[in-house]
């Protein structure tokens, strides 16, 4: 948990140790301490040192001063606050009792070697009966006789998040390794950063000599452009359909289609479907009839009768889920899945939420829908039997 990232200074290196109590440095009245010190220019410094300790109390960042043995001899208002004291509580205490048990060890190795480095910083957990535990990014400065200076930042929301996208980022590789279908995961910059053991099956190739290449590399000449343009600038909503043609390891053309979604943010996942015995175009331009519905799944679009029905993107990935799978039961799993990742299969929310907003747009009494269809105990399907 505690890391230290140790900055060379041009500081003279200097000891940390314990000193006589008569010894300890005192910044109670910095001014006079620093006029009895040098009478010739003391009403100078004096006001200089009123300066710096004004400027000490009015920082929003949580300052502490802390003397060789590691004693508390000043903390700021917003020291005070961050750890719910009064800021008359700090001076005398010893700055590593404020934090988790598990960090002193690592945030004393810091202060230690102020001595050599003359500037460092180290993060640790404080607590409190308020907020609870709080991550604390810690900058550690040797002021020289023997006094620190340490200023802390609260990055309790960054480190939530970055925790966070790591669990997203371990549960979307999971699903990748167990997933049947040929998937591959790719960079900005078009280069394959996974590929599973269904994908190179599909080329011919190995899994560790896909992932050495690009992108471009595996699809079709005729075909990259298009696949590139859809990864850099995708058109709205939460997944793109393409055709696309990828190279197989003894150069013939596989017709597919890709279903092309963020992944983890800075990457796309594109998941691969086989377009049958015709060629990827007329296989993905088929638009799907049933009684007066008619999807277009390559243009996105849905006609009711007469009238073109106005989808979200989210509602038409939906429809389209379900009436591409028509005579399947599709668990809530399945769909949170596929559409929202495997991040969100426990947010039936969302499902429920897309599903009755499709139905009140696409069907003619959504109480008894004709189209997505609910299965007791299983999931949904498309359309009811004929």
């Amino acid at each position: 948990m505690v890391t230290v990232d140790l900055a060379p200074t041009s500081l003279a290196p200097r000891t940390l140790r314990a000193v006589p109590k008569a010894q300890e440095p005192n910044l109670a009245d910095p001014a006079a301490e620093v006029a009895a010190s040098n009478p010739a220019s003391g009403s100078e410094l004096a006001g200089l040192a009123r300066r710096l300790q004004h400027w000490l109390d009015a920082s929003p960042d949580p300052m502490f001063i802390i003397d060789g043995r590691f004693k508390c001899v000043y903390g700021n208002g917003a020291a005070a606050g961050l750890l719910h004291r009064a800021p008359k509580e700090i001076p005398g205490s010893r700055f590593t009792d404020y934090f988790h048990p598990e960090d002193v060890a690592g945030l004393s190795a810091a202060l230690n070697a102020l001595e050599s480095s003359g500037q460092t910083k180290v993060s640790a957990r404080t607590y409190d009966d308020l907020d609870g535990v709080r991550e604390l990014e810690i900058h550690l400065s040797d002021l020289g006789d023997r006094t620190i200076q340490a200023v802390a930042h609260d990055v309790t929301p960054w480190v939530a998040q970055e925790r966070a996208l790591r669990a997203n980022s371990d549960r979307h590789r999971q699903w990748l390794t167990l997933a049947a279908e040929p998937l591959m995961v790719v960079s900005m910059d078009l280069q394959v950063s996974y590929a599973n053991e269904a994908l190179g099956g599909l080329v011919g190739l190995g899994r560790d000599e896909i992932m050495s290449l690009a992108l471009i590399d595996l699809v079709h000449p005729d075909d990259r452009e298009a696949i590139a343009a859809r990864l850099i600038r995708p058109p709205g909503g939460d997944q793109v359909l393409a055709t696309v043609r990828l190279i197989h390891k003894d150069g013939r053309p596989i017709p597919l289609w890709a279903r092309i979604s963020s992944f983890d943010g800075s990457e796309a996942i594109l998941r691969f479907h086989p377009a049958g015995g015709a060629s990827a175009e007329e296989s993905l331009s088929t638009v799907l009839e049933y009684r007066d519905l008619q999807v277009d799944f390559i243009r996105r679009r849905v006609i009711r009768g007469d009238s073109s029905v106005s989808l979200t993107p989210t509602e038409f990935d939906v429809l389209a889920e379900v009436a591409r799978n028509r005579g399947t039961v599709l668990s809530p799993v399945d769909l949170l899945t596929s559409i929202w990742g495997p991040e969100c299969t426990d947010d039936l929310h969302l499902l429920h939420t897309a599903i009755w907003r499709l139905r009140r747009k696409l069907e003619r009494d959504s109480r008894a829908p004709q189209y997505v269809v609910t299965v007791a105990g299983g999931g949904y399907t498309f359309g009811m039997e004929d």
